[in-house]
């Protein structure tokens, strides 16, 4: 909160967000931590004045979605600085050892099919 004062009188107060950790991204906008758990998690987007949703990658990049769809926009990588244009429609695997196990299991299903097929049971 502020007030301002030219010692003979006082303004109206106001309040304002003021982001202190915030990672720049050119001039497309700003990442930074919605609900101050310490997981940049949002990014704000200058041309529009929206927040929207930013996921951080196991790598420390970042996916970003700036039009709000659902979709993620950019690949930020802020190690490098580069930014990426990503096509619609990108999706992330959340739990990549359940596509492991899935992998796994075709696996062993045509390896078992091959073995049989040898033993002239087909």
């Amino acid at each position: 909160m502020a007030k301002a004062t030219d010692n003979t009188t006082y303004s109206e107060q106001t309040t304002r967000d003021v982001f202190i950790d915030v990672s720049f991204i050119t001039t497309l906008g700003f990442l930074f931590d919605t609900n101050n758990d310490g997981q940049i998690d949002s990014f704000y987007i200058n041309d529009t004045g929206k927040i929207t949703r930013a996921q951080r990658l196991n790598d420390g990049g970042y996916y970003l979605d700036t039009d709000n769809d659902g979709n993620w926009n950019y690949l930020y990588n802020p190690n490098s600085g580069s930014l990426t244009t990503l096509s619609t429609g990108i999706t992330t695997i959340e739990n990549q050892w359940f596509f492991i196990l899935i992998i796994a299991i075709a696996i062993i299903i045509i390896s078992c099919i091959v073995y049989l097929y040898k033993k002239n049971y087909f």
